[in-house]
């Protein structure tokens, strides 16, 4: 369900209407039934339209409760058999089209806080013995818990709450967002702006409606520069106790565990699932739709592009079994000894 607290709808719209939007076949629902939301694959309800289109996730298709999904032929016999199909050729880029129907203004100035006239919205609720800097700006709803300090030229966005003794460093941009209590962001942290999401096509790439949020648990702390991008349709999701250096990029919809380490430079492609006490070395690359199992550690600059199960040790690129890299790095070193 998207938080209504961070964007507009235009309200339920009748089928006919976003098959006509996509030029997509119908199959199985007449014209006339109201579709009420978008959701992704794993939380959508019987009003909702969804979509799918990466094979990674069919387990997610077969269960759905979405009432519509956007599908490409070929795969329309792994929908349930309740669920009504819209046949597309493109479902991403055809779901793309429907976000952008239903949620025309899902960047509202309004979140940006700094499109308000006055600094502190009237709005806005300020918990005891908070400490703002020169040039905070706090927006509409937003709620700021007791004892935070937020540093000079920060911007906190309309609807995003910050918990109890918090420490938000000098120009901080934070939007569509909820943080607990004694987290810790350095200065320049970017939290909840658009994820990195287009449509790729000859002509032109379409732009994916950023719909989610980021929820940052107790006692994180975020390094200078980092930035966490909010979810697409799920959210972008921070664990408790986990500690991220400066310069640090994490994609939409990546949901990290619990007291995890991740070092300077690292990035963290979208959808992918970090389990607890993971730890990422400097300038490691995750590619997107994977999972790192609880207590893995992956060395400095590695190159992860498959799911690295629980407890493994791994380093290089491709990234593998640390141990197996340095036996064929000790290898290389000899034969280039050898000429």
């Amino acid at each position: 369900m998207v938080d209504t607290r961070f964007f507009r709808s235009v309200g339920a719209v009748k089928l006919a209407q976003l098959a006509d939007l996509i030029k997509a076949e119908i199959k199985g629902g007449a014209d006339d039934f109201m579709v009420a939301d978008i959701a992704a694959l794993n939380l959508a309800t019987a009003r909702d339209i969804t979509f799918f289109s990466n094979s990674k996730y069919i387990h997610e298709l077969k269960d759905t409760k979405a009432g519509v999904i956007i599908i490409a032929q070929n795969m329309a016999a792994h929908a349930p058999q309740n669920a009504i199909l819209l046949i597309v050729a493109d479902p991403y880029r055809a779901y793309a089209q429907v976000a952008q129907f239903l949620y025309p203004d899902d960047i509202q100035p309004a979140s940006m806080a700094g499109m308000q006239k006055e600094p502190i919205h009237p709005e806005a609720k300020i918990g005891d013995n908070v400490e703002l800097g020169i040039g905070t700006v706090i927006g509409a709803r937003a709620e700021i818990g007791a004892g935070t300090k937020i540093g000079a030229y920060s911007v906190i966005g309309a609807g995003c709450m910050i918990g109890r003794a918090c420490v938000i460093g000098a120009h901080n941009v934070i939007t569509h967002a909820f943080l607990g209590d004694r987290v810790i962001s350095h200065a320049h942290v970017g939290i909840g702006q658009d994820g990195f999401g287009f449509a790729p096509g000859a002509d032109k790439h379409t732009k994916i409606p950023q719909l989610g949020r980021v929820i940052i648990q107790n006692d994180v702390e975020l390094g200078a520069s980092t930035k966490a991008d909010r979810g697409a349709l799920a959210d972008t999701v921070i664990g408790e106790g986990t500690k991220i250096d400066n310069f640090v990029h994490i994609g939409h919809n990546v949901e990290i565990g619990r007291h995890c380490l991740i070092a300077g430079g690292a990035g963290l492609s979208g959808s992918c699932k970090i389990g607890d006490r993971v730890m990422i070395g400097g300038h490691v690359g995750v590619a997107g739709h994977l999972t790192i199992g609880e207590g893995a550690q992956i060395m400095g600059k590695a190159g992860v592009t498959k799911t690295i199960p629980a407890g493994a040790l791994v380093a290089g690129f491709p990234a593998r079994s640390a141990r197996d890299w340095r036996k064929e790095m000790a290898v290389l070193t000899r034969l280039r000894k050898q000429n």
